[in-house]
């Protein structure tokens, strides 16, 4: 994880008059003193500046890249991109992120941006470093981010893209990019020992909170609850203290204490929960400080680190969950006063565990136990087990809010690792949750959160993916165990259509994504519960080949663009056309690797055409850019596909088409709809303004302001549709309107 590099010399006056709620310290965060009462500003990217609060991202060329056998640059972006679509599509978070092309390293962006680059800069043994580089000066509320990087490890031999460790990695170093730090909760933003998601099921509610509380959905604070309190050691505040709520058989979110020990936790689904305090764990090797944490600042920059080591205990003040209390928030309210006294200690005893299952043949992480699983056991790794070459005196493990467990030496390894047996009989309770381990030593306990998921069933797996036609249409089955109609089948990082689903014969019929002739993607099936087929199949996953006979397709697609060159300060339509290609709903993006150039509408109209809005910003820098289209499992870059033109009087039309009832996007046919012209050759009149609409003239109802309202035709097919204005003897450059299908109705209703 990196470094903000630059820090604003004027954040210590400026953070003295902030008097909002402290945000939670796992972001990374700026304090305005160095004593109470602490006011708190994180770092983030600034909403109201992003275009239609869209963080684009950029990945750099990929020129020394050296890939695992059998993997592809192709499934690398396509891995990168699922990656990115996990935070995009947090529900309670307004940020957006969005496919900005390929762009060479450090690429001038008019606009926050997050870069993707690859290099060899970065400790032994991580695949990829990420978070804040440059930052903006506080605003009164935050500290702007204005580029964050994600350094990618340019030798990736011994890491498949495909493989649950990489893109846990990845989703974790585009998550520190975002402005979240490490926390304690086995969330997909805690360090790998103790992160217990995979990719069917990529974030916890900590991870979500974490996000949706730097960037908040107005639903986000009304959905969810918030509890507080103050941790204090001998009636002095704890700085750092890792403050945890956790439902017994679910989530898990947390926070960490301000320096004078106070703590709130937002972002709590409406349940009961155990609350417990932790110490920061002492830094494992490579780590510079306690879980890697970046230390809070000063407002003259100095760092704010933890304290001494204390107790671990829940709430009300006990070491023994069975004497814990519950707390329950409930959406929109928060709950206070729930304090810790804590107690020091010398050393630690148990910490830094993660766990692993035996679905097979090898261990997986993270760990699923079912009641036909043949090895009803975890084994576990971890910090004070052993004394010397015996289990540590009083160790001992139970399930929270469960019972107690036997833990003995795992033979293969008696001295590094512990067995931790379980009755199957206690499996084959039905239960699709997680499941949290308390492990208690020397007066001391430690609890790790979803050490294991209970679930039903094993893992999928993949026995045959065959490839067949019907009508035209190139198709393939996948065939295996344990596979559900709601698999996912993912082709490298794309998921595939699901077009059917046989129960009885236990196959899959998916629609592969498009991919050029000779491609060789390597599949994956997702289950609903967590589980993947490659906890089943290592990684060595399933294949499939795109001969040229399934997908009809040549190894080099072309690109061309309708329009040469279009004008800082201006928008308009662009139509895309490929030869060789084939452009896919739902798995098309495309970027011109610049922020300059913002993408405001895109549309397949057929499997070789996009019709795309974009918006040149004002202050663009003139030149050719680069077009790179993504579609599935194809790459295509056209270099000099557009020039940038200086600003200059050019009639346009805005790509911000609205309802006029309601003020926002979304028309269909006979809906009032505005237009709002950019630049005209001469005021508008309705006597000399012609409105066109796929060429032909249609009714304009009035203008005023350079706006255009007219009614779409009643008759007017669900779509994208092109307009043009014509005026003093001028037409404008074209944009694009997506028409709605009208609304189902109800033909006629009875009762029985």
């Amino acid at each position: 994880m990196t470094r903000a590099l630059s820090r604003s010399a004027a954040l210590a006056s400026a953070l003295a008059a902030f008097a909002s709620l402290s945000f939670a310290n796992y972001h990374f965060v700026h304090f305005n003193s160095r004593t109470s009462p602490w006011r708190s500003a994180p770092e983030k990217f600034d909403l109201t500046v992003l275009p239609n609060k869209t963080l684009s991202y950029f990945v750099t060329d990929q020129t020394g890249v050296q890939l695992a056998a059998n993997d592809t640059y192709i499934g690398l972006v396509s891995e990168i991109r699922s990656a990115a679509k996990v935070w995009n599509d947090v529900e309670t978070s307004e940020l957006r992120l969005a496919f900005g092309g390929f762009a060479a390293p450090n690429t001038p962006q008019a606009a926050p941006s997050l870069e993707i680059i690859f290099g060899e800069d970065l400790p032994p043994g991580l695949i990829a470093v990420g978070g804040p580089q440059v930052n903006a000066e506080f605003n009164g509320q935050f500290v702007p981010i204005q580029k964050s990087v994600v350094l990618i490890r340019q030798d990736l031999r011994t890491n498949p893209s495909f493989s649950e460790k990489f893109f846990g990695t990845l989703v974790h170093e585009i998550g520190h990019g975002l402005g979240l730090q490490h926390t304690f909760t086995s969330g997909v933003m805690s360090t790998r020992t103790t992160r217990s998601t995979g990719r069917s099921k990529p974030l916890t509610s900590d991870d979500t909170a974490g996000l949706s509380l730097l960037y908040p959905t107005p639903s986000f604070a009304q959905t969810t609850g918030s509890i507080s309190g103050r941790v204090t050691q001998s009636g002095t505040g704890v700085n750092l203290a890792s403050v945890v709520a956790i439902s017994p058989s679910g989530a898990a979110v947390s926070t960490l204490s301000s320096p004078d020990g106070t703590y709130r936790i937002d972002g709590l689904p409406p349940r009961a929960y155990y609350v417990y305090v932790h110490p920061l764990p002492p830094p494992q090797q490579g780590q510079a400080t306690p879980g890697d944490i970046v230390f809070p600042l000063d407002s003259d920059g100095r760092p704010l680190g933890p304290g001494t080591p204390f107790q671990t205990i829940f709430y009300p003040g006990t070491n023994d969950p069975s004497r814990a209390f519950t707390v329950s928030p409930v959406a929109g309210s928060i709950v206070q006063n729930v304090d810790f006294a804590v107690r020091a200690r010398t050393g630690y005893a148990v910490h830094s565990v993660d766990t692993y299952a035996f679905p097979d043949a090898f261990a997986v992480k993270p760990a699923y136990l079912s009641p036909s699983i043949s090895h009803p056991f975890l084994v576990a790794s971890g910090s004070g087990f052993f004394s010397g070459t015996s289990l540590a005196p009083g160790l001992s493990v139970s399930i929270l809010g469960g019972a107690s467990l036997s833990i003995r030496p795992y033979s293969p390894a008696p001295t590094s690792y512990v067995q931790i047996d379980f009755d199957v009989r206690t499996l084959s309770i039905s239960t699709e949750s997680s499941r949290h381990l308390v492990f208690s030593q020397n007066d001391d306990i430690y609890v790790l959160p979803a050490a294991f998921f209970h679930v039903e069933k094993l893992p999928p797996s993949i026995s045959s993916i065959i490839p067949f036609t019907d009508g035209g249409q190139r198709l393939a089955t996948v065939t295996g165990t344990n596979l559900t109609e709601g698999s996912r089948v993912l082709f490298d990082g794309v998921v595939a259509a699901v077009k059917d689903f046989d129960a009885l014969g236990g196959r899959l019929t998916v629609i592969p994504p498009a991919a050029s002739a000779n491609h060789r993607a390597s599949v994956v099936v997702l289950n609903p519960d967590g589980q993947s087929s490659l906890f089943i199949q290592g990684d060595t996953p399933s294949t499939y080949t795109y001969l040229t006979e399934t997908t009809g397709l040549p190894q080099s697609p072309s690109l061309t663009v309708n329009s040469p060159s279009l004008s800082a300060g201006t928008e308009s339509m662009l139509q895309i056309d490929t030869v060789g290609g084939t452009f896919a709903e739902g798995q098309t993006s495309i970027g011109f690797g610049t922020s300059d150039i913002l993408i405001r509408q895109l549309s397949v109209v057929s499997p070789t055409r996009l019709l795309v809005n974009v918006a040149v910003s004002p202050t663009a820098q003139p030149g050719f850019v680069q077009l790179s289209v993504v579609t599935g499992l194809q790459t295509v870059a056209q270099q000099f596909a557009l020039q940038i033109l200086p600003a200059a009087r050019a009639f346009w039309l805005s790509s911000n088409i609205v309802n006029a009832q309601t003020g926002v996007p979304g028309v269909s046919a006979g809906t009032q709809t505005v237009l709002t012209v950019g630049s005209a050759p001469a005021g508008l009149n309705p006597n000399t303004t012609t409105l066109l609409l796929e060429d032909r003239p249609i009714p304009i109802i009035g203008i005023a302001n350079n706006q255009i309202t007219f009614q779409i035709p009643s008759g007017a097919t669900g779509g994208p549709a092109v307009l043009k204005v014509e005026a003093a003897g001028e037409r404008s450059s074209p944009i694009l309107m997506v028409i709605d299908p009208p609304p189902a109705k109800t033909q006629s209703a009875s009762s029985n």
